[in-house]
């Protein structure tokens, strides 16, 4: 019952392992992660690239390292700072991960010979043993071969009918299926906790708060938003609408909510935020280098941040 109660407390797969060991070493997002990662010793020596989405990947499962040996898989484990124990089942997940692909591609090819030998078994002539054309053989009587013909008929349209109607309860069920299914995920997924502050030491602002002050003023290249955190180009691209007097008032960007409050001009602390109900229209400048942000954050970092700290995909 012990050893049953383990195996149970244990991660089931590469990507919930290396979560756990994420979660474990105090790390609040995939980018803290890729810069860490970055400024380990592999990552240096070989001049790697840590992408924030490379690691988002493997955590959800999406995509997982090619080996052990991967460099970057090195110099992820090297910025977690793991004990060598750590590292060994770590690599076990890994290596139990590529057995299930390489099973699953195997199971795929050794069914297609089947399926292709079926299909040509189906498309045959009919058996000599069909009963209705035994009964039109044996039908002595000129009189009897209508009614045989017809009785032919009505079977013939019956085994056309009934493939469709198999169809169609296989598409009723597999939808009541996932109803259901929906409804039992929808009542068991838990809530997810937006931040009301950003992370301590992701976001560096100016003196009146702007991650880039002069966004409504100058054209920005990929270059000039490269170097920021993701989390600073989610402000820097929402500061831009903020100007505007954009108000954010979805449970997401909460974190935004709080931070341009700190700077609201109807509140007689001299600040530059002014809410409004209907926002001003973006300049040419502004439209521009929101989407020189949006491009960086969906190319780059592999989606678009809230104040959950987790990344959407792009649309």
């Amino acid at each position: 019952m012990r050893l049953k109660m383990a195996d149970e407390k244990r991660p089931k797969n590469f990507a919930d392992a290396l979560s756990e060991l994420i979660e474990s070493r105090g790390i609040a997002s995939d980018e803290q992660l890729a810069r860490r990662a970055a400024a380990s010793k592999t990552a240096r020596a070989r001049r790697l690239d840590i992408k924030t989405r490379t690691i988002n990947n493997w955590r959800n499962g999406r995509t997982a390292p090619r080996s052990a040996t991967d460099a970057q898989f090195i110099a992820v484990t090297e910025g977690l700072k793991l004990t060598q124990e750590e590292v060994a089942k770590l690599c076990g997940h890994l290596h139990h991960h590529k057995i299930r692909l390489k099973a699953a591609s195997r199971a795929t090819d050794a069914a297609l010979p089947i399926l292709n030998t079926t299909a040509e078994s189906q498309s045959r002539a009919p058996s000599e043993e069909d009963p209705m054309q035994i009964e039109v053989s044996r039908a002595k009587d000129a009189e009897a071969l209508p009614e045989v013909a017809a009785t032919q008929t009505a079977h013939e349209m019956a085994v056309r009918r009934w493939p469709a109607l198999q169809f169609v309860a296989t598409i009723v069920l597999a939808g009541l299926g996932l109803v259901v299914a929906a409804s039992i995920w929808a009542t068991r997924q838990p809530a997810v906790p937006f931040y009301a502050a950003f992370p301590e030491g992701m976001v560096t602002l100016s003196t009146g708060g702007f991650v880039l002050p002069d966004s409504d003023e100058r054209r920005f290249t990929a270059a000039d938003v490269a170097g920021l955190t993701s989390w600073e180009l989610y402000v820097a691209r929402n500061e831009i609408f903020a100007r505007k007097g954009w108000i954010f008032r979805e449970p997401s960007s909460v974190c935004l909510r709080e931070h341009f409050n700190q700077y609201r001009a109807d509140l007689g602390g001299g600040g530059w935020y002014i809410p409004r109900e209907t926002p001003s229209e973006l300049s040419n400048i502004e439209r521009h280098n929101a989407t020189v942000i949006r491009r960086e954050e969906c190319l780059e970092r592999g989606g678009l941040l809230t104040c959950a700290g987790q990344l959407n995909q792009c649309s």
